[in-house]
């Protein structure tokens, strides 16, 4: 499984919004305020592709996406954080 939280700073930061992907690949969402953009796609990396980074999506591999969304999103309103990853650290 793998669960990551989105966090705002207000004097520090706070979560906003959760997502797990279970290892069976349900996936769920404590996202009240919609602040996952799902329709982003995220960069991986890969030797074969074009500068190294292939996109993505979260239908196509929830877990890989949740994984890598610091690729695309990684501005100072919010951040995310993998609060657990029961898989082996990404290289």
């Amino acid at each position: 499984m793998i669960e990551v939280e989105l966090r705002k700073p207000v004097t520090e930061y706070r979560t906003v919004a959760r997502l797990r992907v279970h290892d069976d690949g349900t996936v769920e969402f404590d996202d009240p305020d919609e602040q996952f953009m799902t329709d982003l796609h995220v960069l991986v990396p890969d030797d074969e592709a074009p500068r190294g980074m292939r996109k993505i999506r979260f239908e196509d591999d929830p877990a890989t996406w949740a994984r890598h969304l610091d690729s695309v999103h990684r501005t100072g309103y919010c951040v995310p954080v993998v609060t657990r990853d029961d898989r082996e650290p990404r290289q």
